[in-house]
């Protein structure tokens, strides 16, 4: 293997699509990101920098103990434990909403909990709403009702008029109440092609890619 430059590599991505695909479906996205700002963006106001109404909003697991996967032990040894603190079922999604001109966006964090219990006024109450926003969830996803919490309090109080939303094919970015409540504040909202994010997509190109 060394002599053909190849070695055992932890696989990055999966999926069913071959990489040309995923890089020509890339490319058409791309395209359509440029023919959207072009088209859309630019004509509202010359004057001001487009790229300050386009947007990219992707969520990420933040777990309590983050395991490591590997660690130092003898040569040739067969198992190798490692301890846990018990915790790494104990989890928030942390949503990230950056400008296309680099500006990041206060986050919006899911943790564990019923709507109108005690964790609810806990959290709402960790930080003002232009450091972070927070909802609660049952198990700390982002399903529909957060998707619009989040509209509310994290993404509409940063935008002013027309703006372009770029996010991913995840069913709760799809509903349709979702896409009313964006359109109807005057968002255009696109998706990354399935399969795509990892090579197409900014936030998990550039931010949430694996070391």
């Amino acid at each position: 293997m060394k002599q053909n430059r190849l070695t055992l590599r932890r696989v990055t991505s999966r999926g069913r699509a071959s990489r040309e695909d995923l890089f020509i479906a890339k490319a058409a996205f791309c395209d359509e990101v440029s023919r959207v700002v072009l088209d859309s963006v630019v004509p509202l106001s010359p004057s001001i920098d487009p790229r300050m109404r386009v947007f990219n909003m992707d969520q990420t697991a933040i777990f309590a103990s983050m395991a490591p996967h590997s660690t130092v032990d003898e040569v040739n040894a067969r198992v190798v434990p490692a301890l846990t603190a018990g915790a790494d079922s104990q989890r928030i999604t942390m949503a990230v909403l950056v400008r296309a001109d680099s500006l990041v966006l206060p986050p919006h964090f899911v943790f564990k909990g019923q709507p109108g219990g005690t964790v609810e006024k806990e959290v709402q109450a960790y930080v003002p709403h232009h450091v972070a926003t927070c909802s609660v969830q049952e198990n700390a996803w982002f399903d529909v009702r957060v998707m619009l919490e989040w509209i509310d309090m994290s993404f509409r109080p940063n935008v002013c008029g027309y703006s372009v939303l770029f996010l991913d094919t995840l069913k709760t970015h799809k509903m349709q109440s979702v896409q009313d409540e964006l359109g109807g504040m005057g968002t255009s909202v696109h998706y990354v092609p399935p399969g795509c994010t990892g090579i197409a997509e900014p936030l998990d190109v550039g931010v949430m890619a694996p070391p």
